[in-house]
């Protein structure tokens, strides 16, 4: 039963890792795009996390830098989704085939749970985050 949470999990995670690059490294021609926008823009946001947004007078609050962070802009709350998505994958892991060579269990879950992963990012940063 567990194992389609994997699928579900691996395929969230490519669509958020889509959402981190499309804000860092096309947010002008996104979905997310609009003036003066201190939340999405990856090249202003990363100034939240600090009072002022100035790195010299430091957190904002108290864990913005660091166990908070992901409450201060979208790059570092997709970069929390992804990397929560990708521990539930781990942990939820079960084989999807049973070889009696364990590797070649290994190697065949690798290689699908990649194009999984793979197929979404592509979908979501070419096609769904476009503008």
């Amino acid at each position: 039963m567990m194992i389609n949470f994997i699928f579900v999990f691996v395929f969230i995670a490519g669509a958020c890792k889509a959402v981190m690059d499309t804000l860092q490294f096309h947010y002008d021609d996104s979905i997310f795009e609009s003036p003066n926008d201190r939340y999405w823009d990856a090249s202003l946001s990363w100034r939240n996390k600090y009072k002022n947004k100035d790195v010299e007078q430091g957190e904002k609050f108290w864990g913005s830098t660091t166990i908070f962070v992901a409450l201060t802009d979208g790059w570092h709350l997709f970069q929390a989704l992804f990397l929560g998505f990708i521990f539930l994958s781990i942990v939820t892991y079960n084989p999807i085939l049973n070889y009696e060579v364990k590797w070649l269990s290994m190697l065949f879950d690798y290689c699908l749970l990649r194009v999984i992963f793979g197929l979404s990012f592509n979908l979501f940063y070419y096609k769904i985050l476009k503008r």
